[in-house]
């Protein structure tokens, strides 16, 4: 059982579909044709999704600069009517939408060959108060778990503060109203080992390649963080969260797994926010992909990838 995960991350989406572009052109084949089950949060899981859809990694790294400046776009009017972010979300939806559409058309999970991968992508729910995993196998055998694939997508992308959050309904009439499932999982890995052990395969026959969005670690000082109070807290809280959880989600992939789990993360050298899509953002995410490609842990995932199952 070969297990690739992809972390949220907005726009930063671009750094792992650049490795996985590469993993592709080493090994020759598709992802999709190595990995056994692919999971994704947020922007991990247009990823996810788009991979276990037969889409090649460099196309979906190239959809990122395509259509990163529409997806991430505010009119001056918009930013004024937010108050700049803080009344409203900063930016319309239906930039990524339009996107998404023109990678997965009406295509839904069940639409996910039963011959190719299976897929986890991780929302969560703000009515019913509990995380979401949208599965290829249930919409297989469940018209009520079956959702288009552009839904999916847009609701577990729906970032606090970023977008609103995304309605979304079954083919069997069963509604959600979600929000970004970095909140519950923003490195979906755990939640992938975990469908390996319910589906009963031990796990020295399963191997795990987590990918992340790249890092940046700044610490907060305690000189200034002693006085802050709810405004000042808002931002930092969700930063510590997202990395907190990523890096719980590794101390216990790695040793459960052991050597058969890798982890492609990247320090990156200087800020890259999850909506910047200016030149400079993309050639510093370029860069550590390419980085993560000389490093010994992407020579251990290829090989582990290549493994006849």
């Amino acid at each position: 059982m070969r297990i690739v995960s992809i972390d949220g991350g907005g726009i930063k989406g671009f750094l792992p579909a650049l490795v996985l572009a590469e993993i592709e052109a080493q090994a020759g084949r598709p992802i999709g044709t190595m990995a056994n089950l692919l999971a994704g949060t947020s922007t991990g899981a247009i990823l996810a999704l788009g991979l276990a859809a037969g889409v090649p990694a460099a196309d979906m790294a190239e959809f990122y600069r395509r259509k990163g400046p529409a997806i991430f776009s505010r009119t001056w009017g918009k930013r004024v009517a937010s108050l700049f972010g803080l009344t409203d979300e900063q930016y319309n939806n239906a930039g990524l939408r339009a996107g998404l559409v023109e990678i997965f058309g009406d295509k839904t999970l069940a639409d996910i060959s039963r011959a190719g991968p299976a897929c986890v992508v991780v929302a969560y729910d703000i009515e019913a108060r509990r995380p979401v995993f949208f599965t290829s196998w249930d919409a297989h055998r469940d018209h009520h778990r079956d959702f288009a694939l552009v839904d999916v997508a847009m609701a577990s992308a729906a970032a606090p503060t970023y977008f609103e959050p995304v309605p979304i309904m079954s083919q069997g009439g069963d509604r959600f109203a979600c929000i970004d499932g970095g909140v519950a999982a923003n490195n979906p890995a755990l939640c992938a080992a975990v469908e390996v052990v319910k589906a009963n395969v031990p796990t020295s026959n399963a191997c795990l390649i987590s990918l992340g969005t790249g890092r940046e670690d700044k610490p907060y000082l305690l000189a200034r963080a002693r006085n802050w109070g709810l405004a000042g807290w808002v931002r930092p809280l969700i930063d510590i969260m997202f990395s907190a959880t990523s890096d719980v989600t590794d101390h216990h992939c790695r040793h459960v797994l052991g050597d058969r789990y890798v982890r492609l993360q990247a320090d990156l050298t200087e800020s890259v926010a999850m909506d910047a899509t200016d030149d400079r953002a993309f050639a510093v995410m370029a860069m550590h992909a390419g980085r993560i490609g000389e490093r010994p842990e992407f020579a251990a995932a290829l090989r582990l990838l290549q493994e006849v199952a």
